[in-house]
């Protein structure tokens, strides 16, 4: 995993990557307050997790539409 991210290529995607999850999570702790998980066991904390990122991809949907 070292070698393939040092590569020029694995640079460049993981770069990509980090720029678009670290958007969701930045707006989902800023807009939606979620500063913290207080539930307690990971399942929980999980659900939480998938729950606010379907309240952001609805929003999403509702904002821009639907063009499928």
């Amino acid at each position: 995993m070292k070698a393939a991210i040092d590569s020029e290529r694995g640079r460049t995607l993981y770069a990509a990557r980090m720029a678009t999850v670290g958007r969701l999570f930045a707006k989902l702790r800023h807009d939606k307050r979620l500063d913290r998980l207080v539930l307690r066991t990971r399942p929980k904390a999980n659900t939480r997790w998938t729950l606010h990122g379907l309240v952001h991809d609805i929003g999403k949907l509702a904002h821009h539409g639907y063009a499928g």
